[in-house]
């Protein structure tokens, strides 16, 4: 959904429920049980000007099931389906950024085999610029770990100083006994 300034609501893009393997377990309501919902958790604008989309599958958060769309402004609204994807094979996206270099960072809050556990990573994708169009570039990008390790990570920013910020620990309270959030300084 996109608000305007004066508070006027249009719809942009609609995620289509899709088919989860493994199924989801026998605690969802029938006949959903067969379905995970993709919950869009990141909105970046990309170097072209185009939105791009992060989604965090449902349970049971499977690998490699979590997309990157790309919705362009002006365009008609649109439903998305999973073949519309422009980059796939993440699990958990939490956020994304774009650097200076038109680098794509995706955080993944979690990458554990069960369910959304696991430590969290940060990945860059940086793009093959001698592909026809950006969805293609970003597909037969590199994909490099940066940090591993995270522990429930929630944001991601490029800094205007070249290094990245990541809150790490986004879901620990305070009184925890791993002392809560913290923003590390990244240089790529």
């Amino acid at each position: 959904m996109r608000v305007d300034a004066n508070g006027d609501t249009s719809l942009l893009a609609v995620f289509h429920s899709r088919g989860s393997t493994p199924p989801r377990p026998s605690f969802a309501p029938l006949p959903f049980d067969q379905f995970t919902d993709a919950v869009p958790t990141v909105v970046v604008v990309g170097p072209d000007g185009a939105y791009y989309v992060g989604e965090l599958t449902g349970v049971p958060f499977t690998n490699t099931r979590a997309n990157v769309y790309r919705v362009v402004p002006g365009e008609a609204p649109r439903l998305f389906l999973i073949e519309d994807a422009c980059l796939t094979g993440f699990k958990s996206i939490i956020d994304m950024a774009f650097d200076g270099e038109g680098n794509l960072w995706v955080l993944q809050h979690a990458t554990g085999q069960v369910q959304n556990l696991g430590p969290g990573v940060l990945i860059r994708v940086t793009p093959d610029k001698t592909q026809p169009d950006i969805c293609a570039q970003y597909q037969a990008g590199t994909r490099t770990t940066v940090l591993s390790g995270l522990a429930r990570p929630t944001s991601v920013s490029a800094g205007p100083d070249g290094a990245l910020y990541v809150s790490n620990r986004g879901t620990s309270r305070g009184d925890a006994p791993d002392g809560g959030g913290e923003v590390l300084r990244i240089e790529p």
